[in-house]
């Protein structure tokens, strides 16, 4: 059949559950259908592996046009191409055991590759991400995905796919949503994209990661990390307010604490503190001075959470950091 002469099975389980570079197709699992259904404006996941029977060198996959049932090829009832993105599921060494210094590989990392390798008994998986357009007509959207191996379509059935846009968009949600982990880069550019990045994917509020930040690591809180510390926070929330995040920040959530309070121990593979004393008070006191003036001069409100360490709340340490 199909599978024998193309060399590969396609098979999928649901996205949530983590596959495996040497995971084996179970029958129930083999597909020749993606389904998928999301709002205006939604994006929304379609996944599948390829299962190799031998040795695959050069594998692409490729969207063919996605119209709606029965319509004429125009691109008015199409989704276009460049609203589907394509990825390949990588593999991280990740420690399994550190005693007997044993790892295994964990799907983590979604890459853009426009070619492939798949070995003999070891499978990829691909990750579709279909963004909806705003404007989309609603109604059932059938295509098809691509199977080529070194240029050759080798997979001549394809694997059909079939998506219902609904006719609504979501409702912002009325609770803060959000994650930690804050902007990253220390341009504008880069910073605006990861804000548009977080509201795209649900963020309503964003998460600036803003605090004090002693570069030197030094347990010093001088000038130069004090005026670091104020241009990038400025230019973090400038820039926030520039991505039109759906909910104003009521609360704003600070870093303050490492490397005046705390440092990073290595031994115990955490944070560990130093004794108390009136130094260590004084710089703490202010910093957050620092950072209600940088936030009041932004026009954020007078509602400021400033965690001392990472994670409160979230690790054996806690009693330590509440007594704190």
């Amino acid at each position: 059949g199909e599978e024998k002469t193309s060399g590969m099975v396609i098979f999928t389980k649901n996205y949530m559950e983590k596959i495996y570079e040497n995971t084996v197709p179970a029958n129930e699992n083999k597909i020749n259908k993606l389904r998928a259904f999301a709002s205006l404006g939604e994006y929304e996941p379609l996944t599948f592996c390829i299962y190799a029977l031998k040795n695959l060198k050069d594998v692409s996959v490729e969207i063919k046009e996605v119209k709606l049932k029965d319509a004429e090829a125009k691109n008015a009832d199409a989704l276009l191409q460049d609203h589907f993105d394509i990825r390949v599921v990588r593999m991280v060494r990740i420690m399994a055991d550190k005693a007997a210094k044993k790892y295994r590989n964990e799907p983590f990392f979604l890459e853009k590759r426009s070619k492939f390798d798949i070995e003999e008994g070891k499978n990829k998986q691909v990750w579709i991400t279909i963004k909806v357009p705003d404007d989309a007509k609603p109604g059932d959207y059938f295509g098809k995905v691509a199977i080529k191996v070194g240029g050759k379509d080798v997979y001549a059935s394809g694997i059909d796919i079939q998506i219902k846009v609904l006719p609504f968009k979501l409702a912002v949600p009325a609770t803060e949503l959000g994650f930690f982990g804050g902007v990253v880069g220390n341009d504008e550019e880069t910073m605006l994209n990861c804000f548009i990045d977080q509201k795209e994917h649900g963020v309503t509020e964003g998460d600036y990661g803003i605090g004090i930040d002693i570069k030197t690591r030094d347990q010093i809180l001088g000038e130069d990390d004090i005026e670091y510390s104020i241009k990038r926070n400025k230019l973090v929330m400038s820039v926030a307010k520039k991505a039109k995040f759906p909910n104003k920040k009521k609360i704003l959530d600070c870093g303050l604490g490492f490397q005046i309070i705390c440092y990073w121990d290595h031994k115990k593979n955490w944070m560990s503190f130093w004794p108390h004393s009136d130094k260590i008070n004084n710089d703490l006191i202010k910093g957050c001075k620092i950072l209600m003036d940088s936030a009041k001069e932004e026009g954020y409100l007078d509602v400021y959470f400033a965690g001392i360490a990472d994670e409160p709340g979230g690790h054996p340490d806690t009693f330590v950091e509440i007594s704190y």
